[in-house]
């Protein structure tokens, strides 16, 4: 059975809407960047990846941490990801906390015949109680993968 995304690199480009963060904060540009996998197997994958969010108020996130794809079947997968990196508020409303900020995500993609994918995924930011206040955000990401 092949992976999705055997053995490549790729850049995710994300339409993103948040769930919880003040109704000002919107037109999100979302990037993601995934490293070729360090560990491979039949239908599990690991590597790193990078993830920054801009918003149009002027919010950011950055962050590293690990990425893993699980295989369903010849098209299909799951993605999920953790990565601890830094946000930027850049009003009070939108404060999550603290600087430090941990991104994980969950979602479900589909492989493209042109070695590109498509997927629905699910994101939180939180200071995992790091910090004595902790509102954390949610959203949901449709996401276009770019395979090189």
């Amino acid at each position: 059975m092949r992976q999705p995304k055997p053995n490549k690199s790729y850049l995710a480009l994300d339409m993103q809407t948040s769930l919880t963060m003040h109704p000002r904060t919107k037109r999100f540009s979302p990037f993601k960047y995934h490293h070729k996998p360090f560990h491979q197997a039949t239908r599990f994958s690991v590597g790193w990846g990078t993830a920054l969010s801009l918003h149009e108020n002027g919010d950011f996130h950055i962050g590293l941490g690990v990425v893993g794809l699980y295989a369903l079947n010849e098209r299909w997968f799951v993605e999920g990801s953790v990565m601890p990196g830094y946000f930027n508020p850049s009003i009070d409303l939108n404060d999550l906390g603290g600087d430090f900020q941990i991104r994980s995500l969950l979602g479900l993609g589909y492989a493209l015949d042109n070695g590109n994918s498509v997927s629905l995924a699910i994101t939180h930011k939180s200071n995992a109680s790091t910090n004595d206040d902790n509102p954390g955000v949610n959203a949901v990401l449709l996401r276009y993968h770019l395979g090189f």
